[in-house]
């Protein structure tokens, strides 16, 4: 079995106890007095940290940090850069905005964001990595969900719900616009209500492309359907994304990965057939074919397992690379060079990042990252991995840092302040792993890392 080069991996944050801990976490509270107990309040002083990105050069990571603020009971989200080599993080947005989901261009001269400022709709904004203040790049009437640069950097990718009859007002009446009470909600689809949104009506969500340079934004996709998780093809010509266009999306899961030319709206070419539900496409380097998770297992619902599949891009090709492998699978993607298929594992309660060959037969998952250990994301580019690692060693006044033997050569860039008071607690409880025997179960299975009481 072939090894990674482990000098290639850059380790960004990892969590303990349950919490993220990230080098830029502490809080700017040095004079407090050290505690034996966990509190209140050294969980607002804690950040989420998530979304790691690393530039086309290797040479930095771009990732979020989100804290809950218990004065004006909201979650606010900033933007900071570190070395991959190492040293102090560098915050590239303003605290009082609330800023994600960075993305590097591929000419690696910009930083583009998603940030609601003044009280408007979510925008895409846009640092150069020159100097200068972020600079507003959509004016879209609604907020933009999501977007991704072109390989040549000259076009950005939208992810764009249809606008509400309030949003359309505002824009046609300007500052003579009076707000309005809500109409009432008029139901008529069969799944009305989801999860963090609320009821749901007949706005859907569709792919645009916006011209950097002029600014111009194409819709390329309409319909009583949803798109999601759009990907722009090497060469910048083709769309991968995933939609459920069945007859009665609402009543079954049957998303499928299509493709549509990137120049102009146009029939959507089906890639996959499976009745069961695909999602997550990633292109291969030489856009001939596209890794996808996969479920075929209708009747378990959501309780099947995601499988790792590869169709080709001319459609209805297609191959289940883990039929056999009774574990999820999700967030695949292609190795710059194409050799292998790199995706997260889970495994009785951990997160593994593993592979496997892009090509031959007989091919098994290598776990490139195991142990008791979390890997919630990773970016790769040609010159290394940016990898999001949760872990759940942690004692004060020692190092943060816990690896798997086959890891041992990661390099940890991020680490926990000195000085605040998440580490300057006495006391923490040790966690114990625990794990139950199902009924007919010949061995058991862990269902969390619990930690005793506090003393």
């Amino acid at each position: 079995m072939s090894r990674v080069n482990p000098k290639t991996f850059f380790l960004l944050v990892l969590f303990t106890l349950g919490l993220t801990v990230a080098g830029h976490l502490a809080a700017n509270d040095d004079k407090a007095k050290p505690t034996g107990r966990l509190t209140i309040d050294h969980y607002f002083k804690l950040g989420s940290v998530s979304d790691p990105q690393l530039n086309p050069a290797g040479t930095f990571i771009a990732y979020t940090v989100s804290r809950k603020d218990l004065e004006e009971d909201e979650s606010k989200s900033r933007i900071w850069m570190v070395k991959a080599g190492g040293g102090e993080p560098v915050a590239m947005t303003a605290k009082e905005q609330s800023s994600s989901h960075a993305r590097w261009s591929p000419d690696g001269r910009y930083l583009a964001f998603l940030s609601a400022r003044d009280d408007g709709e979510t925008q895409v904004w846009m640092l150069y990595l020159g100097g200068g203040e972020a600079v507003q790049v959509t004016e879209t009437v609604q907020s933009v969900s999501a977007f991704q640069w072109s390989p040549d950097s000259s076009r950005i990718l939208l992810l764009l719900q249809d606008p509400t009859p309030q949003q359309l007002a505002v824009e046609e009446e300007g500052d003579s616009y009076e707000e309005k009470a809500a109409p009432p909600w008029v139901i008529d689809r069969m799944q009305f209500k989801t999860d963090y949104v609320g009821y749901l009506d007949r706005r859907r969500t569709h792919i645009y492309v916006m011209d950097v340079a002029t600014r111009e934004v194409t819709q390329l996709t309409s319909g009583d359907y949803d798109d999601s998780e759009a990907a722009w093809s090497p060469d910048g010509k083709f769309i991968a994304f995933t939609s459920n266009r069945t007859a009665d999306p609402d009543n079954n899961r049957n998303s499928d990965i299509w493709i549509i030319a990137a120049d102009k709206a146009g029939n959507a070419l089906r890639v996959t057939g499976n009745p069961g539900s695909d999602a997550s496409p990633a292109w291969s380097p030489d856009g001939k074919n596209i890794v996808h998770t996969a479920i075929t297992d209708t009747d378990a619902s959501l309780y099947a397992t995601q499988h790792l599949a590869v169709s080709s891009a001319g459609g209805r090709q297609t191959e289940l690379l883990t039929g056999d492998l009774d574990r999820m699978i999700f967030s695949p993607r292609y190795s710059p060079d194409g050799e292998h298929i790199w995706f997260l594992l889970e495994d009785h309660g951990e997160q593994n990042l593993a592979r496997l060959q892009a090509r031959g037969k007989d091919r098994q998952p290598e776990r490139i990252i195991q142990g008791e250990n979390t890997v919630s994301d990773f970016s790769m580019k040609a010159e290394g991995t940016a990898v999001l690692l949760s872990n759940r060693c942690f004692r004060p006044k020692s190092s943060c840092f816990r690896m798997s033997s086959w890891s041992s050569g990661l390099s940890p860039i991020a680490r926990c302040s000195k000085g605040s008071n998440w580490v300057r607690l006495n006391s923490l409880a040790s966690i114990a792993r625990t794990a139950h025997r199902s009924r007919g179960s010949s061995s058991s299975h862990p269902v969390s890392n619990r930690a005793s009481a506090i003393p």
